[in-house]
């Protein structure tokens, strides 16, 4: 769905959420391009920024499978993380399993076969334990089987991750908040902190920063345990017009990983006083089966359409 920009002049505000996301990882893979090492069966490929098992061609009595390269890991190897969807077409027995490959055996960490959906279409997240492998060489596998290809849609990858495990750890997940926020109006902003340390935390500060390093507020954060993600939001009254960035920070004494306690930054454009705006999606999504756009040809059903511009009204 493309983006739309619509300014009220002293109407109401509609402020939908922007997010940027901020990790560190041990190990990743993000598919952006085909890394190459993958031992991809046939119907496996990777495409468009996901590792992909496909219907086409249809086979029956089927049973491929998608292994990753080598993977040695450290001692203190936390979790699998698995961006993923499954999209089934009908269902007669089709099954999808997540592994691991150490030392000659296969260790099934993760099946789904009941002919239902799992997650969205965007990805959903799948947190598997890495634990038990810890100072290991292992091989990710992802396998499907069952009658035929012809009953599934696709079961695409999009990301993965291992976390490591520390101490002490704390990290910013995202901060979300208004895109475009007004001067002299106060917006407000999340962000979220994870502990992902295996000490409980209660001695840390939480800032909202701007671009140029500039503190704009600070709270100080409450007990958090281990595995636990607390969200803070913190206000910003804007004072100048134009582009500029945000971003989140967590602040721990004696953090053992400082690189994943900073957000992305978060791009917003402040406008003048008195102008609102409305916000219609975030630019990165299109028409497709599963979500339509205020201007939809998706289905060629639509006879007529139309946006009108604040001018117009």
């Amino acid at each position: 769905m493309k983006s739309l920009n619509i300014a009220l002049c002293l109407l109401i505000l509609m402020a939908i959420p922007f997010a940027a996301f901020s990790q560190t990882y041990l190990w990743e893979e993000d598919f952006a391009t085909d890394p190459g090492n993958w031992t991809l069966q046939a119907n496996w490929s990777v495409t468009s920024g996901y590792l992909q098992f496909y219907y086409s061609p249809t086979t029956t009595d089927y049973n491929l499978a998608a292994t990753s390269p080598v993977i040695t890991l450290p001692n203190n190897a936390g979790n699998l993380l698995v961006t993923q969807y499954i999209n089934y077409f009908s269902y007669v027995d089709e099954a999808f399993e997540i592994a691991v490959l150490v030392g000659g055996e296969t260790d099934v960490l993760w099946t789904h076969g009941d002919g239902t959906d799992w997650g969205v279409e965007a990805g959903s997240l799948l947190e598997l334990s890495l634990i038990e492998y810890q100072g290991q060489d292992i091989q990710l596998r992802f396998r499907s089987w069952g009658t035929s290809t012809w009953n599934i849609n696709w079961w695409r990858i999009y990301h993965l991750a291992i976390e490591g495990s520390f101490d002490d750890d704390l990290s910013t997940l995202s901060i979300t908040g208004p895109a475009s926020p007004s001067i002299n109006t106060t917006a407000n902003y999340t962000i979220a902190v994870r502990n992902n340390g295996v000490n409980n935390q209660s001695d840390y500060t939480v800032r909202l920063m701007k671009e140029g390093d500039v503190e704009i507020a600070s709270i100080a954060g409450e007990h958090i345990t281990t595995g636990q993600t607390i969200n803070y939001t913190l206000p910003w009254t804007p004072t100048e017009a134009g582009a500029t960035y945000l971003y989140g920070e967590v602040i721990l004494e004696n953090d053992e990983v400082p690189a994943n306690n900073i957000t992305d930054n978060l791009n917003v454009l402040v406008m003048p006083e008195g102008i609102l705006v409305a916000t219609i999606g975030t630019g990165e999504e299109v028409n497709v089966t599963t979500g339509a756009a205020p201007v939809n040809i998706y289905f060629r059903s639509i006879r007529t359409q139309s946006v009108y511009t604040v001018a117009a009204l």
